[in-house]
This record gives C-alpha cells, structure tokens and sequence, in this order.
C-alpha cells in the first residue's frame, strides 16, 4: 500500500530523500473502491534516504511517464484524488481513474509513481499474476510483494547496515519489532559471528 500510494512529489531529487505518509487500500465498506488513506501508524510516517542507483531509475521512469502521456494523448488516464470518508468518518481520498479526453472528476491529479503505461496507478491486485508466476516457475513458497520486505531488511543488517537506521527505514516503532518479525539468523550471520568471535579471541 506504501508502495502504490507514492506520488512523484514524494520524492526529493535534489536531497536523495522518500517521504512515506500515505498508502493505497481498497476499503470494502466503500464499494470496493481505491483510496489513498494515512499509514498504519505515526512511525508509519518517515523519510528515508535513498541512493544513487534508485534516484537514477526514477528519473528515468519520470521521462517514460512524460513520453506515456505524449504517446496516448486524449486516452492517456489521470488518477484524481477525490475528498472523501471511510466508514469511520476518517479523511480518505477516493482515486478515479479518467481519460483525459474525458476529464469531468473535480480532483486534484495524484502523479503516482506507480503507474501502467497508460498513465492507470498500479494497484496490489496487479501483482496476484506476478506472484503465481514467482512461485510456480522459480519454486519460491508462498511468495507474495511482501516478501521483499523481509528480504530487504535482513540484507541490510548482513551487510553491515545500522539496526536503528533499518528500522527507521521499515517505520517500526522499535528495533525489537525489526529483529523479531523481518531478520533471520541467516548462514552469513552465523559465519559472520564465528569470524568475528576468532578475531577477537586470536592468540599470537
């Protein structure tokens, strides 16, 4: 939801920097339809820094998204953010997907990050393809986008990364919450932790 949820003024080209504050669900209570709602919660809210490599692929899709639009005209579809309530009277946004040959939606436009080539948000039901597919061709057992949450903290903490600053990243409100729920005592950090055990107790 984080993900789908990033528009392009999220991102801080200048200060290399992501601000997390928003997330795209489908509320059931209203007729199924996408919203854009606050996160989960206050430590859901955070910036994180991001590097080189990232900054470069979003200014390359920031072109293909200017050359997508140039490319379909009048059928290329806008993403209106559209004042709204849940159920529970909480401030939500409705998205309404429109042509803009057709523009009638009195919203202001959410430029997502995320977006098909025909200017569409991507929404987490795109992904239910893509994750059979990961699953039944590469054998990975009940693999889901959220998987790679698990993988990218625990690659971090490997590789040296700082708990604290892994746990900023991933908006939990304490390093016990990363530990226990997205690291795993890998093979790496067992040889890892040998190595530095036999570097600390070497004898000369």
């Amino acid at each position: 939801g984080e993900v789908m949820g990033m528009t392009c003024e999220d991102v801080d080209f200048d200060n290399k920097t992501l601000t997390i504050h928003q997330q795209l669900q489908r509320i059931i209570g209203n007729g199924g339809k996408w919203y854009l709602c606050s996160v989960k919660t206050d430590s859901s809210n955070r910036t994180i820094t991001i590097g080189e490599n990232l900054i470069a692929f979003l200014i390359k899709w920031k072109t293909q998204q200017v050359a997508n639009e140039m490319k379909y005209g009048s059928f290329y579809f806008l993403n209106y953010a559209i004042n709204d309530v849940d159920t529970n009277g909480r401030e939500i946004k409705a998205i309404v997907e429109q042509a803009k040959g057709t523009q009638t939606s009195p919203g202001v436009v959410a430029h997502f990050v995320c977006t098909q080539e025909n200017g569409k948000n991507v929404k987490q039901t795109s992904f239910a393809y893509v994750n059979s597919v990961i699953r039944n061709e590469l054998g990975i057992k009940n693999f889901n986008f959220h998987t790679l949450r698990h993988t990218n903290a625990t690659t971090l903490i490997e590789n040296g990364a700082p708990l604290k600053d892994v746990t900023s990243r991933l908006g939990h409100s304490s390093i016990e919450i990363t530990m226990d729920t997205y690291t795993h005592n890998t093979s790496k950090m067992k040889n890892e932790s040998a190595t530095i055990l036999d570097r600390i107790t070497k004898i000369n």
